[in-house]
């Protein structure tokens, strides 16, 4: 359940960075928010069987 949630706000960030940066090419506007959310993305997908182990162990 936690692999779920935490790879499925992994995949949303990365879209929606995604979905930024292609707006700001139109805007030609390069801003730093659009790389730390693509970054926090990859985090939470990276993370999430780490943490889903860790839960489970834990519970």
């Amino acid at each position: 359940m936690v692999l779920a949630i935490m790879w499925g706000l992994g995949v949303f960030f990365m879209a929606f960075a995604f979905a930024r940066s292609m707006i700001d090419k139109v805007d030609n506007v390069r801003r730093h928010g659009t790389n730390v959310m693509f970054y926090a993305g990859v985090t939470a997908f990276v993370a999430g069987p780490v943490v889903s182990t860790i839960v489970s162990i834990a519970a």
